[in-house]
């Protein structure tokens, strides 16, 4: 049996105390621990209770790097318990903690994820698709997902896609209108939105009018950069390799043909 002899709050800490038994310093605890184990100079501590508080104040300690790890930002119940488990936290004390934290408000799966579907929305070109895959990589349930979700309206989606496509077309200004329409719907597909919003995208290229002496000059470009490329051949041979190259690029044949005529 052993006593208490003194308790002291450190200095740096002030929610921490040193616990001295029999006059010598034992171990230090969680000012929550003091508490629930109501310890106070005098009290008698078998190694039982001892050991007992020693194993309440790893907990604590566990559940402090919890609340420090989202003081950063909101978390999901499945990165808080990644990152516990990394730090070697056994698995039921985890549990308990998620409970713990779910009960104080601290953690709210559904409150994450809509967080995180208007953060993505307002700040990427993220799509639905690739925001439900991310939102599952951090272990939020599919009933959350597809709730969350619906912060992002279909209005929303065509004006973030019209965007996309704005912006892959300025990128792509010298492609032929075949090459940037594909380009366009690898982007909106890539980047997670609905196939069936490329119709939108298709609609609005096709009224700004991919003219044909638009197309002409994007051709004349791509033919000039790709004679530089075949000048070491002559005649028959390299206007068969322009022709095939400016195909590949997706340009219409009569105005390859056409191209090569003036060549």
């Amino acid at each position: 049996m052993k006593i208490i002899t003194k308790i002291s709050v450190q200095e740096k800490r002030k929610d921490r105390y040193n616990i001295f038994l029999n006059e010598k310093y034992a171990f230090s605890v969680d000012e929550a621990v003091l508490i629930k184990h109501n310890l106070v100079k005098g009290q008698q501590l078998t190694e039982e209770d001892i050991e007992q508080i020693q194993v309440q104040e790893e907990d604590q300690k566990a559940y402090g790097k919890a609340i420090n790890f989202l003081s950063y930002r909101m978390r999901s119940t499945g990165e808080v318990f990644t990152y516990l488990k990394e730090q070697e936290v056994e698995e039921h004390v985890i549990q308990q903690i998620l409970s713990k934290l779910m009960e104080n408000g601290y953690l709210d799966d559904l409150a994450f994820a809509n967080a995180y579907v208007r953060t993505m929305m307002e700040t990427t070109d993220k799509g639905p698709n690739v925001l439900k895959q991310e939102l599952k990589l951090k272990s939020v349930s599919d009933a959350k997902i597809e709730e969350a979700l619906l912060n992002f309206s279909e209005e929303r989606m065509i004006e973030k896609v019209k965007k996309l496509a704005e912006k892959v077309a300025k990128k792509q200004r010298t492609q032929s209108a075949k090459m940037l329409q594909l380009k366009v719907e690898e982007a909106i597909v890539k980047k997670g939105y609905p196939a069936y919003l490329l119709g939108e995208v298709k609609e609005e290229f096709e009224e700004q009018g991919m003219e044909e002496e638009e197309e002409w000059a994007r051709l004349v470009t791509q033919g000039e950069k790709f004679a530089r490329k075949y000048d070491k051949f002559e005649g028959y041979e390299k206007k068969m390799k322009l022709k095939q190259a400016l195909f590949r690029k997706g340009f219409p044949l009569h105005l390859i043909d056409r191209y090569l005529e003036e060549e």
